[in-house]
C-alpha cells in the first residue's frame, strides 16, 4: 500500500506544479500573453492546486495595464477592470477636441 501510494505521489507531483493553458505549461510565477489583449499569470497554490489569472490589459502599442489601474497615454485613457466572474476588460476614453469658434 505504502508503494502505491509513493508511486502515485511521484507521478502527480510534477503536473501540481505547473500551469496548463491552451495546450502550453507555465510555472508558477510566469506570465504570458494568450492574445493581443490581456496578460496572464500562472499561480501554485499548495492548496487549492494551480490556477491562471488575467493580470493586466494590453493596449494597442502593447503597454501593460494591471488590472484595476488607469494610464493614459497619447490622447487615451486606459483602465484595466476586473469583471463580475473574475475577467478582465479594458476600457478606453479618447479626448476629442470640440470647436467652440464655430457657431
Amino acid at each position: 500500500m505504502h508503494v502505491y501510494a509513493l508511486v502515485l505521489l511521484i507521478l502527480t507531483l510534477p503536473f501540481a506544479q505547473t500551469c496548463k493553458a491552451d495546450g502550453k505549461t507555465y510555472k508558477d510565477g510566469e506570465e504570458w500573453e494568450p492574445n493581443a489583449q490581456f496578460v496572464m499569470n500562472c499561480t501554485i497554490d499548495g492548496k487549492t492546486g494551480w490556477h491562471t489569472n488575467i493580470v493586466a490589459c494590453l493596449t494597442e502599442t502593447k503597454k501593460r495595464v494591471k488590472v484595476n489601474e488607469t494610464i493614459t497615454e497619447g490622447e487615451s485613457e486606459y483602465t484595466c477592470a476586473s469583471g463580475p466572474t473574475g475577467g478582465a476588460y479594458l476600457k478606453i476614453k479618447t479626448k476629442v477636441a470640440v470647436d467652440t469658434t464655430q457657431g
